[in-house]
């Protein structure tokens, strides 16, 4: 491969890494700021009518249970809403 090819093809792949690595950050920062109450009662209160008449602190207090998890539960079918796997719940490859 010539040098000058050799180049713009390091300087691809430098240039790709670069960005994958960029846009993970980014992703991960746009679901820590999802997972945040007040945030997240922002865009329940501007997205869904039923909240569109209270107020984001109410939103935040009374409508959101517990701490948001965002980017810890798959979207497929099967990783929703599953038992966790534990020694208890497991006994001979059966779900309890």
């Amino acid at each position: 491969m010539p040098m000058e090819k050799k180049n713009t093809v390091d300087n691809q792949l430098a240039h790709t890494l670069t960005q994958t690595e960029f846009d993970a950050d980014y992703d991960k920062t746009a679901k820590k700021l999802l997972a945040n109450k007040q945030i997240l009662a922002q865009i329940m209160k501007g997205c869904v009518d039923e909240y569109s008449e209270c107020s984001v602190d109410e939103i935040a207090e009374k409508y959101i249970e517990g701490t948001p998890e965002v980017g810890t539960v798959g979207v497929h079918v099967d990783d929703t809403n599953r038992l966790p796997r534990t020694p208890e719940v497991i006994c001979r490859g059966l779900l309890k």
